[in-house]
């Protein structure tokens, strides 16, 4: 798609300038003399024209991405209805029926706009009509960042919401609690939460492998976020035990996904176990403190058992 938008309006852009000045010294005597500005009404509805352009397209590929379900008469992938002049890199297209791929493609569209199609149109634009586009570009990358980033709440939103949900349903739960002195797994909400992760992971390495790393560390933030909603919600004061499991559950997600560590999860990591000090005593903090080592030996045994399991999230070595 963005390489048809690209070429048409390349097409528009030099039809207009053709309009505007080809006339104009085709009425004179002397054609080389000194081509003249065109009024500047008519400048100003040309420029206004190619914003509204811009934005009308912008607007759509939101529109469609967020649809439900796409209509049926859009031109599938391989139309010959259009064939542009070259093929960016980058650039996806389709109907896909799945909301969700069509906001992963359209993230991925849309960043090819903001990097290469609108700073070729406005220089274009800028050349053909000897006119500067300072504030309307300014204007354009500021509704540029608001549309990414509306798309990416839009597709990555509900996914949080399902992480948050999960985690505050496993650790409010009256099952929680281990019942051993020494807990030695995890609770099932944690293993639910990663492997949504792992399906959402797929998804977006197939569609557009760019966006992963982003897209995983906003969930990554938003499950740290939901532990600390969820441990603040537990009325009761938190007993070895408990401070044990909740050192397993929290230290295991962030080990799988220490790749993708930001420094707010850093932070809210931080301040979840500063809740969890608040809410115990003095005695189970100190015997806390003494089980370190053997819950590292218990963590390492947990992401060994899992390793295939979770093995995409792992980090990939370069080749030498």
């Amino acid at each position: 798609m963005p390489g048809y938008f690209l070429a048409l309006e390349n097409t528009v852009l030099s039809g207009l300038q053709k309009i505007i000045y080809i006339p104009d010294v085709a009425s004179k005597a002397n054609a080389t003399d000194i081509v003249t500005a065109p009024p500047a009404d008519l400048l100003k509805d040309v420029r206004r024209h190619f914003e509204r352009t811009l934005y009308t397209t912008l607007s759509d590929m939101v529109r469609y991405a967020e649809m439900v379900s796409p209509p049926n008469n859009l031109p599938q992938t391989g139309s010959t209805i259009l064939s542009p002049p070259l093929k960016l890199a980058g650039a996806v297209s389709g109907a896909p029926e799945r909301r969700e791929i069509r906001l992963l493609l359209t993230m991925s569209n849309m960043q090819l706009f903001r990097t290469d199609i609108i700073p070729q149109l406005i220089a274009q634009f800028e050349t053909n009509f000897s006119h500067k586009l300072t504030e309307e570009t300014k204007m354009i990358k500021t509704a540029l960042g608001q549309i990414e980033e509306k798309l990416f709440k839009s597709y990555a939103g509900p996914f949080a919401r399902d992480l948050a949900s999960m985690i505050h349903t496993g650790i409010t739960s009256s099952t929680w609690v281990p019942t051993t002195d020494r807990p030695t797994e995890l609770r099932p909400y944690v293993y639910e939460a990663l492997l949504l992760l792992v399906n959402i992971h797929t998804e977006v390495t197939t569609t557009t492998p760019p966006l992963l790393h982003p897209i995983i560390s906003y969930l990554f933030e938003q499950i740290i976020l939901a532990f600390l909603s969820a441990f603040r919600a537990r009325s009761e004061r938190y007993t070895l035990a408990a401070l044990m499991q909740a050192t397993l559950d929290v230290e295991f997600v962030a080990s799988i996904l220490s790749q993708y560590t930001t420094a707010r999860a850093s932070e809210l990591q931080s301040q979840v176990y500063q809740e969890l000090d608040q809410r115990t005593d003095n005695s189970a903090r100190m015997r806390l403190q003494n089980e370190l080592p053997e819950m590292r030996a218990i963590l390492k045994k947990l992401r060994d058992g899992t390793r295939g399991e979770f093995i995409c999230f792992k980090k990939q070595r370069t080749a030498r």
